[in-house]
C-alpha cells in the first residue's frame, strides 16, 4: 500500500495540487472536501461499499481483486481518512486515484501475495535446501540431457549433494 500512497502523493506533487491546509484555506475553491467525504455512502457512515461501488464502475480495467481494493480503501481511509483534498474537481481525483491504483496496484497485491506464501511455509519447508546433481556417463543408450533436475538411474557414475539447513540458517534465507 506505501507505494500507492507515494504514487498519489507524487501526484499531487507534480500536478501541484499539494494538500496543505494553508492552500485550500487560501483558496477555497480547490477544496472538494475530505476523503472521507468523497467515499461515504450519504449518511456519514464509511465503509468500503462506495469505494468498491466507484471501482467496480469506473471505466478503468480492474487490475485488483475486490477484497484488496477493499482492503486498499482502509489503508487510504486509515492514512487519508480527514485530508482535504485539494483538487477543484472531485471527479478528477476520483479518477487519479483510480489511475494510480490500475499502474501500481497489481504489484502490491502480487507483494501481498508472496508475503502470504512466506508466512505459511513451515519449518521443514524452509530447511528444505538445494540439490545438486552431477552426472558421467559412458556410452549412455539414450542422448544426454542436462535440463533434468532429478537423479538419472541409468548412468556410470553419479553425485548427489542434497543440502538441508539449520532452522537459524532456514530463516536467514527469507
Amino acid at each position: 500500500h506505501q507505494l500507492i500512497l507515494n504514487g498519489l502523493i507524487e501526484s499531487y506533487k507534480k500536478s501541484k495540487a499539494i494538500s496543505i491546509p494553508s492552500i485550500v484555506e487560501s483558496n477555497p475553491k480547490i477544496d472538494v472536501g475530505t476523503f472521507t467525504e468523497i467515499f461515504n455512502d450519504g449518511e456519514s457512515n464509511v465503509t468500503a461499499n462506495n469505494f468498491l461501488e466507484y471501482y467496480n464502475n469506473i471505466e478503468i480495467p480492474k487490475t485488483i481483486s475486490e477484497t484488496s481494493a477493499k482492503t486498499l480503501f482502509y489503508l487510504l481511509y486509515a492514512n487519508y481518512g480527514n485530508s482535504h483534498i485539494a483538487s477543484s474537481d472531485e471527479n478528477q481525483f476520483i479518477y487519479k486515484l483510480f489511475t494510480i491504483i490500475f499502474q501500481y496496484g497489481p504489484a502490491w497485491e502480487k507483494r501481498l501475495e508472496i508475503q502470504s506464501n512466506l508466512r505459511n511455509l513451515t519449518d521443514e519447508d524452509l530447511a528444505t535446501g538445494t540439490k545438486m546433481i552431477f552426472n558421467h556417463s559412458f556410452n549412455p543408450s539414450s542422448a544426454p540431457s542436462t535440463s533434468s533436475l532429478e537423479e538419472l538411474t541409468t548412468i556410470n557414475d553419479q553425485n548427489t549433494n542434497n543440502v538441508k539447513r539449520g532452522k537459524l540458517e532456514s530463516y536467514q534465507a527469507l
